[in-house]
């Protein structure tokens, strides 16, 4: 009796066993896509302060923005209301974001 109570506890220790790596797996597999995306996130956190740093030192904004100088009131009032300079920048924000992020690697 004692050996079939013996092989039961193996039986079932066993099947812990599968139930246990499963969870094992799971929580890893979980753990390294965390771990992937907080990568990601922080590349491109990056790519974006370098790509603002490169738009400011090359004041593309101001440039943008003198640009506009020899518009007639109504129209820049409308430009201001819109806030057409502030789109254009992040716009070129974003275009140097995505050529910095190719040089990495996306």
């Amino acid at each position: 009796m004692e050996s079939f109570e013996a092989l039961q506890w193996i039986v079932d220790w066993l099947g812990n066993l599968r139930e246990e790596s499963d969870s094992f797996f799971e929580q890893a597999l979980l753990w390294f896509a965390a771990l992937y995306i907080e990568t990601k996130i922080w590349v491109a956190e990056m790519a974006w302060s370098v790509a603002s740093t490169i738009v400011d030192s090359f004041q593309i904004g101001n440039m943008v923005g003198s640009a506009f100088g020899g518009v007639n009131s109504t129209a820049m009032s409308y430009i201001n209301y819109f806030k057409l300079v502030d789109c254009i920048n992040v716009l070129l924000n974003a275009a140097t974001t995505r050529f910095i992020l190719s040089m990495v690697g996306w």
